[in-house]
Parts: C-alpha cells; structure tokens; sequence
C-alpha cells in the first residue's frame, strides 16, 4: 500500500498582502532506495518554481510572478469534451493547475460545453469533426466526473485533504444558454480586430490548410474563448488562463477583450495568461495525442486500461524519464536528482521509469490501480502466477496478444499441440509436439507435458480462455466465441 506522508503548508502574510510559498510535499510511494524524499519548499514565486520543473513555455506578463505572491485569484484551464476522457496531454494542464492551488490561487476547471461544439482550430491542419449536443452532454458529464477525481487523486498524493484546495468546476454551456447572437457579437465582436484574428498562428495553419481552408465558425472559436475569460473574470476574480503553447493565440485574445471592456488599473495588467509546453518525447513527437483514438493514451481507464497505461509510462525512454518527472509528478526535485543518478550508474534497474509509472498512475487512476498494474506486470514476466489475476486484469494485460478464437465444440476436437500450431505459437504441429517435449510451453501458467492430449474444460480460465507462454514473455491467447470467426491468426 502507498503511505501517505504528512503535509506541510505554511504562509506568512505582511499587512494587508499576503505571499505564499509554494509548497509542494510527496505523498510516499514505496520507496526502491534509502534517500529520503521529504517534504520541501523553495522561497520564490509559484512562476518560478514551475520554470524550474519546466512546465512553463511562455507568460504574457512577468508582472504574473509578483501579482500571485501577493494576490490570491482565481486560474483557470478549459477542456472541450470532444471525447469522454481526457487524454496525457490534459493532464499537464491539471498538474500545473494544482500547483496554482498549493500556492493559495483558487483553482477553476471550465467545461466547454459551448466551445465543443464549435471545435478549436489551435494545433489543427483540418476541421474538427462536428459532434451533436447528446454526445457533447455525456462527454461533459464524464470528464466533469474524472476532473474531480483526478484532483482528489493528487490531493492524496501531495498528502493533504481535497477540502485544502477545492476545485471549482463549470460548465460554459451554461452562459451561452441564453446569450443570443446579436447581443453576443455586438457586446464581444466590438471589441475584437479581424486582423489580430487572422495573425493567429493557429489560424495561419488552418487558412493554408489543403481541405478548404479556415471555416467562420472556426474562426469565431477565439472570440468565445475570449468571452470564457472574462466572465470567469467577472464572476471568479479568475486572473489567470493555463493552457498548453498551441492556445497562446486564443489566451492573448481574451486578455485583449478584458483590458478592453474592463479597464487597467495604472496600466498595470488586470489578467495573464501561462503556457505549457506541449508533452512531446526527446524526438518531438507528441505523447498521449494522436490523429488515430487508437493510439492515444487515455486518462480513464475505461479507455486505456490501468495495466497499460502504466506500462505506458514504465516503457519511457531514458531521454525522457527525468524531464517527465518533473513535469507530471509533484516529487521534490532533489528526489528527481536523485532518480537521475541511481539511473545514470544502474540503468538496467529502470528505477526512474518505475517511479514515474508508480507517480502518475497513483495520481490518475489511484494506489488501488498501481498495485493491481504492478501484480498484473509481475505475472506477465512470470513471478507471480496467472491464477492470481481476476478475468478483466487477464484480459486488460494480454489484449495485444496474438489471439486465437473458436468455438467450443472445435477447441475440444483439437489436441494441445494442434492449439499452440492454430494460435501461431509454432510453425508446425511437428515442431510443437517437439517443444512441448523440450517444455518450452507453459499452459495457464503451469508446466505442458503431454502435446497429444485434447483440451477440455478443465483448461479454460474463467470459462473462456487458454492462455499459452513460451519462453519468457511470448504468450499466445485462445479465447471461446459463439461463432467461428472468417479469419484467425
């Protein structure tokens, strides 16, 4: 089980201002190495400190580093519900916003109920595709549920309670309900040049785009953006936006439209915007985002199972694994250090990736799932038994194995040597016989001596599987269906 270490929060407050340190403090993980990972806190600004892990890209206003240590407002980070999970690149928003919180800003998730039906252009090379509102509502209702979880995850994580940085979460379907489109574009378009639209980079790309090129409807993405702001400016004092770099456009936009309507007080700035870098590998290419679904990685578990996403994690490459640290998780930096160094001398220990899988997964998905993933591994790589994992967890582990499907009545016609031939685990049923001799197989995790015999139902695991290894971590799956399938393995 993952013990929790106790928390430190301090402040000191002078007069009427307040400045806040940033303290950040590990909820424990087993530790793999005797270093002491205590809690710690840095004097300096929030802004300094996520420069330091490097989670800051850019900031339209150094102004921001002195505003927050002596202001406690609102930040916010909005997230469209184009799916019903949000996937790796969200979460660095979420981490860099729960940072905020630790340093006494009042964090805020906004929901783009509205905006998802319009589709963000940023990071874009062709139009989003247009989803109906039902499926719009049901993606907002789950991502509004993992938002809170996620963020009762971390809470746990950095060891104190939720009710010490309570997350504010809305929705801006709700004030685009009733705001008609007359009174909208003659109350925001107003104040908005066509020309500071267009010098968007995002737009840039979209015009130049080869399927058509930058729609109107794209185009006034930034302008609900923008009025997202300032009604969190109104209704929240929110004087921050987060978002990743590829939104830089649309945060500028909204800082104009409040200066505009609302004023600066001395000409100082009333709001700011912060950019993240985009989660990317050493070789530039973007982790946990692609063009295909089918290769992203998915923060729930619905979606990615626990197994697999913190493999996904426990496979980063060294060039990666200590950026990463920094970036995802709320270890103190000289435990970072640390990792970096045992890795440096020990890399076949890969005690960095597993930190960083133990890290995130707890996070995402909780201590409960980080034991199951862990069990799950162990029993992949052959030190614990396959008897010791429940039906989805078999599943979840061997889902990209090569898998075998039949009918009953033909499995059972079928020797055990005519199986591991069918499920391509051998190249002839000659040669299985002769590996089953050489006990190369194992069957449901147990030895295989005798090829010849037929398979029974006394083999099935759960009713409906065979599960076949050889060697180390070859393993071949044989799973019952109703009906022959048209193509096998």
């Amino acid at each position: 089980a993952l013990a929790r270490r106790a928390p430190l929060l301090a402040s000191s407050q002078s007069g009427s201002s307040t400045s806040r340190t940033h303290l950040m403090c590990l909820s424990a993980r087993p530790m793999r190495h005797s270093h002491s990972a205590s809690m710690y806190s840095t004097e300096g600004s929030v802004v300094d400190q996520m420069r330091e892990r490097g989670l800051v890209n850019d900031v339209t206003n150094e102004f921001i580093s002195p505003f927050l240590m002596e202001n406690q407002a609102g930040a916010y980070v909005g997230v469209d519900p184009t799916a019903d999970s949000m996937h790796v690149g969200n979460l660095l928003s979420l981490v860099s916003l729960f940072h905020l919180a630790l340093a006494g800003q009042k964090p805020i998730a906004l929901i783009g109920g509205a905006t998802a039906c319009i589709g963000d252009p940023s990071g874009r090379s062709s139009e989003r595709q247009m989803m109906d509102r039902a499926q719009v509502e049901s993606n907002a209702k789950a991502l509004l549920s993992s938002m809170h979880r996620i963020w009762e995850f971390m809470a746990l994580r950095v060891g104190i309670s939720v009710s010490q940085v309570p997350l504010t979460t809305v929705n801006n379907a709700d004030w685009y309900a009733n705001y008609d489109v007359i009174s909208f574009m003659h109350d925001i378009g107003s104040h908005l040049r066509a020309s500071r639209l267009l010098s968007r980079d995002s737009v840039q790309t979209r015009m130049k785009a080869v399927d058509g090129g930058l729609t109107m409807l794209e185009l006034s993405y930034q302008l609900f953006q923008a009025y997202d702001f300032l009604h969190l400016y109104r209704e929240h004092n929110c004087r921050l936006q987060l978002g990743g770099s590829d939104q830089w456009g649309n945060i500028v936009t909204g800082i104009e439209l409040i200066h505009r309507t609302e004023g600066r007080v001395g000409g100082s700035p009333l709001v700011f915007g912060l950019t993240t870098p985009l989660l990317t590998t050493s070789t530039g290419e973007k982790i946990g985002k692609s063009a295909n679904n089918a290769d992203r990685v998915w923060l729930s578990s619905a979606r990615t199972s626990d197994y697999h996403f913190y493999q996904y994690w426990m496979n980063t490459s060294d060039a990666d694994v200590s950026r990463f640290l920094r970036l995802l998780t709320f270890m103190p930096l000289e435990e970072v250090e640390y990792l970096e160094q045992d890795h440096a001398k020990r890399p076949e220990r890969r005690a960095a990736q597993q930190a960083l899988a133990q890290e995130v997964t707890s996070m995402v998905r909780g201590a409960e799932a980080v034991e199951s993933a862990e069990r799950a591994t162990r029993v992949f790589f052959g030190t614990e038994s396959l008897q010791s994992l429940s039906c989805t967890q078999l599943e979840d582990i061997l889902q990209d194995v090569p898998t075998l499907y039949l009918t009953k009545e033909k499995l059972f016609s079928l020797r055990v040597m005519d199986v591991i031939h069918m499920a391509g685990a051998a190249k002839s049923r000659t040669e299985a016989g002769r590996l089953v001799q050489r006990n190369a197989f194992q069957l449901n995790g147990n030895g295989l001596p005798d090829g010849q015999r037929h398979v029974s139902d006394a083999d099935l695991m759960f009713g409906k599987h065979l599960v076949l290894r050889r060697s180390k971590k070859h393993y071949f799956l044989v799973s019952l269906v109703e009906d022959e399938p048209i193509e096998n393995p």
